[in-house]
């Protein structure tokens, strides 16, 4: 396969789990948030990480698959940023693809990073891209602002971005390309250790005083993105680089508007798409299209 197609496979994936944390964002338990959130991380943890272990190595737990790096990277990745685009989701009224779109401010840091600590060349291809992202990002907060701004919604969709992006400087730092898989299955092992020693003391009670209907949704969440989505995404960003990867993967927000929208409509439902949205994707579809473009040549 083509070395970027692994950015777009979890680009793609990415999008589609979007209308799926939406309806688990529906049934959230109104009554201990802060826990029903540790439990759907828990969840969807769970489901990824058994889901992923069977395309992993007979020596997945050697001590080569195991550092420091690849820890910080599951950590800040699954249950810091996760959690906070959980939130984010909410703050936005459960419209997971609006929480989305705070991706498309990850590359911004991420880049950042990657030329500060890591070393990385910005190319002009991707100077050019930046430029369409942060043109896509205004048009973005000037959709949201004219139809549900929130300031709580902005907070927790920018520290998401922050999160996700520092746990790809840790995946540059330690992993290795021909272990992507049983680095990121290490990833998610550890996170999900340690989300439940955070839950356990009140995982009894939470299981007696909730039911649990609502959390299908995030396992399946678990499955597409923790498991397949990261595992591709880690190795792209093994492959071609931190830089290229989130520009390359920076459409699936966009995606994942389109694929509600489309949702809605054939429900019958309505949804609405200002045209500073409608700008925002073609932009950022833009940017992805401008470093593919570039890899290829």
């Amino acid at each position: 396969m083509p070395e970027y197609s692994y950015a777009i496979i979890s680009a793609l994936l990415w999008a589609i789990s979007a209308p799926i944390v939406n309806r688990g964002m529906e049934n959230f338990p109104e009554e201990n948030r802060s826990s029903a959130t540790f439990i759907a991380l828990f969840c969807a943890l769970i489901t990824g990480t058994l889901s992923l272990y069977p395309f992993t190595s007979n020596d997945v737990f050697d001590a080569h698959n195991i550092n420091v790096y690849i820890i910080l990277s599951g950590v800040f990745t699954f249950p810091i940023a996760t959690g906070l685009y959980y939130l984010s989701t909410h703050a936005f009224g459960v419209r997971a693809e609006l929480a989305s779109q705070f991706a498309k401010v990850k590359p911004l840091f991420s880049i950042l990073f990657a030329a500060f600590f890591l070393g990385e060349t910005i190319e002009q291809s991707s100077i050019i891209a930046i430029a369409l992202i942060i043109i896509g990002l205004l048009m973005f907060v000037k959709a949201v602002w004219i139809t549900n701004f929130s300031i709580r919604a902005l907070l927790f969709g920018l520290l998401t971005a922050m999160a996700w992006a520092t746990g790809e400087v840790f995946v540059k730092l330690g992993f290795q390309e021909a272990n992507a898989l049983d680095n990121s299955f290490i990833a998610l092992a550890s996170s999900l250790l340690l989300v439940l020693i955070i839950i356990l003391p009140s995982l009894k009670q939470f299981l007696v005083k909730s039911t649990l209907t609502w959390i299908a949704p995030f396992a399946i969440h678990g499955i597409l993105s923790f498991s397949f989505a990261y595992a591709c995404f880690f190795k792209s960003i093994t492959m071609i680089g931190v830089t290229k990867t989130v520009i390359i993967n920076a459409f699936w927000p966009a995606l994942s508007v389109l694929i509600v929208f489309a949702q809605k409509r054939f429900m019958g439902e309505p949804y609405k798409m200002s045209v500073y949205l409608i700008a925002a994707i073609v932009l950022l579809v833009s940017a992805s299209i401008t470093v593919i473009t570039n890899i290829e040549a």
